[in-house]
């Protein structure tokens, strides 16, 4: 299925706000990342469909704060191959990404690299072996 007309602005402003670092998201289970915005939580993540073996990203409205169990407001998910894929895998990369601090660990090592001299690069991992494939 692809993007629903109806969200197509707010997936773009989301993913405008996320890139901007105005929108923090948490990760909430392995591949399940979430904000909260207002009355709303905002869920997406990313899969395999256990009995298609079609990738897709999911996308879930949650009423916030909520005393019933299931606060779903609204849930869709497109699959690989549909229209509004590729952006929503785009979408959950970026996601995926700053919750887990790779642009702040890339800005780490590439100050550490290029600031140390090369003799001196500590690159042993926990094995003793400096090759980790």
């Amino acid at each position: 299925m692809p993007i629903p007309n109806e969200y197509n602005a707010l997936i773009s402003l989301l993913f405008r706000r996320t890139m901007e670092g105005s929108i923090t998201w948490e990760k909430i289970a392995y591949n399940q990342l979430q904000t909260t915005i207002n009355d709303t939580t905002i869920r997406i993540w990313a899969g395999e469909d256990d009995q298609t073996n079609e990738r897709f990203v999911a996308f879930q409205l949650r009423d916030y704060p909520s005393s019933y169990d299931d606060n779903t407001i609204d849930h869709w998910y497109v699959e690989q191959g549909d229209s509004g894929y590729a952006q929503m895998l785009d979408f959950y990369d970026t996601v995926r990404r700053q919750v887990s601090g790779v642009s702040e660990r890339l800005k780490s090592l590439m100050s550490y690299l290029e600031t140390v001299d090369s003799d001196k690069i500590d690159s042993s991992n926990e094995s003793g072996s400096r090759n980790p494939f």
